[in-house]
């Protein structure tokens, strides 16, 4: 997972500049799954919970619940 979530990451930094990310912006989305893969990797990589993993998993949710949020509102405007 860390990984998939690594080669993500480079390919959304090889194609930042200007010209490309009118081309691949539509694959910049997957930086949150990325997110998750990396959330995934690093609980999976500490072998127990701690309270410091659940903040990280409340950040990671309230994050993922504001997007949903605007890609909902972003819908009914359409």
């Amino acid at each position: 997972l860390g990984m998939i979530a690594f080669f993500i990451l480079l390919f959304m930094m090889i194609t930042s500049s200007k010209k490309l990310f009118r081309k691949y912006n539509k694959y910049h989305k997957l930086v949150y799954i990325s997110l998750i893969f990396i959330t995934i990797h690093w609980i999976m990589a500490q072998k127990s919970l701690s309270i410091e993993q659940f903040i990280y998993l409340g950040i990671i949710l309230i994050i993922g619940y504001y997007k949903l949020l605007q890609l909902i509102k972003k819908d009914n405007k359409l």
